[in-house]
């Protein structure tokens, strides 16, 4: 009598899969950011004036370190979450608040006035378009002990 024994996915292998899907899900969200700071420079040079073009790597490097701070502040709570669930979250977050934050970007009037109210639009503008870098900051998090 021949006994047959099915092949089963090592629980190494499944380790690596697990791993090397979540390394391909933060690298495709890092390039999401990097090709977000690039349509906002963009935008800024068209949208506002040039010389404020630059002001949106400005923006990504704020809204990543912020990101990146608020993962490290808050580890405790966040070790009792897993990674995967936690950045499907942020990364679904992410993809709802970017076409939000093109939307703002194109339709908030801004001229070179100085006034109350023009600076009060360029600060809605600017903390609206860090949004998505923070998301992504906190995606990037190190989930590794200290």
């Amino acid at each position: 009598m021949a006994i047959t024994v099915s092949p089963s996915v090592s629980s190494s292998t499944q380790a690596a899969t697990y791993e090397r899907t979540l390394l391909l899900g933060i690298g495709l969200s890092s390039f999401s950011a990097l090709l977000l700071e690039l349509a906002l420079t963009r935008l800024f040079s068209v949208v506002l004036f040039y010389h404020f073009a630059f002001l949106a790597i400005s923006i990504a490097l704020l809204g990543l370190g912020a990101g990146g701070v608020f993962a490290y502040l808050k580890r405790d709570r966040l070790a009792k979450v897993e990674t995967r669930p936690l950045a499907a979250l942020l990364c679904g977050l992410n993809a709802v608040v970017i076409p939000v934050v093109l939307e703002i970007v194109l339709h908030v009037p801004v001229s070179l006035e100085l006034s109350w109210s023009n600076l009060l639009r360029l600060t809605a503008l600017y903390l609206s378009a860090a949004i998505p870098f923070v998301l992504t900051g906190a995606v990037a998090q190190d989930r590794r002990e200290p």
